[in-house]
């Protein structure tokens, strides 16, 4: 089957099975590469991220675990993925990455690095920091609601809420040198968890509920 005939049927589900809508389309640029960051609650996340744009050239890095399933693995190989091992520093993977964003896509990732079983935000992992270290491209912030209630929703016969929010690019400043550089990786993963973590509702920002820099992040929008 190719990737645009089973985008359709993917997008026709989401139609019929929820109340799918995006906030911030606008964001998504219409060409070149960027960074997209987002929070993962569902193995559904990628193909709703899909379903936001126009765009062919976008891949996500996604964990080796969900080929454990026959049917998820050929769906996500035939959406197009970067596999990684995530048990391991799968430094191909990131390379991997790094050549798509080189020939001007979208690549997207989680920071979390696994998904969350609570909806809330996990600690976030060195990955994405890294791909911005390596390429000073900037950041696409998303974060999706509702996947991990599909399931549950359509066995009470109930449309599920599902929500993508996408937030401004921004770039992070690269460390001008070896004492900068030192702090640079923890600052520039909570940058790019706080700005995932300002586009969720409250009770979803996890651990970044209090953290200094959402605040200023959410009093820079009041």
């Amino acid at each position: 089957m190719q990737r645009e005939t089973l985008l359709k049927i993917i997008r026709t589900g989401f139609n019929l099975l929820s109340n799918f809508r995006v906030e911030g389309a606008e964001y998504i640029p219409a060409s070149g590469p960027i960074i997209l960051t987002a929070n993962h609650i569902s193995r559904l996340d990628y193909p709703a991220l899909l379903m936001c744009t126009n765009r062919e050239d976008v891949i996500a890095i996604v964990a080796t675990k969900y080929r454990e399933k026959v049917f998820f693995r050929w769906i996500i190989e035939t959406l197009r993925a970067i596999w990684i091992e995530r048990e391991t520093s799968d430094f191909s993977a990131f390379r991997e990455a790094i050549e798509y964003l080189n020939r001007g896509w979208i690549v997207g990732i989680s920071p979390e690095g696994t998904r969350s079983t609570t909806g809330a935000l996990q600690p976030g992992k060195p990955g994405a920091a890294l791909i911005v270290h390596k390429t000073g491209l900037p950041v696409l912030p998303v974060a999706v609601s509702g996947t991990a209630d599909l399931g549950k929703q359509l066995g009470h016969l109930k449309k599920t809420d599902i929500l993508v929010r996408f937030g401004e690019p921004y770039q992070i400043p690269l460390p001008g040198g070896e004492e900068e550089a030192k702090d640079w990786l923890k600052k520039a993963i909570d940058e790019i968890m706080c700005r995932i973590a300002a586009l969720l509702p409250p009770e979803r920002r996890g651990i970044y509920a209090d953290h200094p820099r959402l605040k200023e992040l959410l009093n820079s929008l009041v």
